[in-house]
């Protein structure tokens, strides 16, 4: 992992997710503070986080929560803290921590981009918001009707990027996934402005169906 300044050389990508978190972060109405790209050595990661925590009122790391050879969050809070809960039934996002440090809270959130932003959207931004003294916490959820089949192999609750809009002749709102759901990529959460929620358990929904959208482009407490 390389700064998103840097050209990457074989074997390395650009940290596309430090810069898409402190938007996130300064959108939610914090101050971020940026500690940097943190080796793959356990012992300067508990540096980083401790100092972190010390200094901020609250800690959110991306990548190393997984259960990699690498992946060492987990197994630090535990250790330094307490781990309030680790994985969450979900996709994009699924390996998130949440703990605290000494008092100060602490979110281990997915290494993948799309895990990272949904992860944070889900679950950080609501906290900071309660920090900050805010009584609507949660981003407004819409019912709309699904342009297409939605294939749903797995139980666990599903977060697809999507974009809703308003049909011109019928009226109804209607949302259309992205065509490809990599956690990988950023881009489709650019140009969409949802997540269709896929609820718990397998299955789907066919194209005329009613889903629930999680509209992340507007701000809580929007009256729809």
């Amino acid at each position: 992992l390389v700064d998103g300044s840097v050209v990457p050389a074989r074997g390395q990508i650009r940290d596309v997710n430090a810069p898409a978190l402190m938007a996130s972060a300064c959108d939610a109405g914090a101050e971020p503070t940026l500690y940097g790209i943190a080796p793959d050595d356990e012992d300067r990661i508990c540096e980083l986080v401790r100092r972190a925590a010390r200094e901020c009122d609250v800690v959110v790391t991306s990548g190393g929560a997984s259960a990699g050879d690498y992946d060492y969050v987990t197994a630090l809070v535990q250790r330094e803290g307490e781990v309030l809960f680790d994985r969450i039934s979900m996709r994009p996002g699924k390996a998130v921590t949440f703990g605290m440090l000494d008092g100060t809270p602490f979110f281990g959130l997915s290494g993948n981009p799309a895990g990272a932003f949904i992860g944070f959207e889900l679950f950080v931004r609501p906290a900071i918001r309660k920090m900050l003294g805010h009584s609507e916490l949660f981003r407004p959820v819409q019912t709309a009707r699904v342009t297409h089949d939605v294939k749903k192999r797995q139980a666990r609750r599903f977060y697809n990027r999507a974009r809703v809009e308003r049909d011109a002749q019928t009226g109804e709102l209607e949302v259309t996934q992205a065509p490809t759901q990599n956690s990988a990529m950023l881009v489709d959460l650019h140009r969409g402005n949802c997540l269709l929620v896929m609820p718990d358990g397998e299955g789907g929904a066919q194209a005329g169906d009613e889903v629930s959208v999680l509209r992340y482009d507007l701000p809580e407490g929007t009256v729809l």
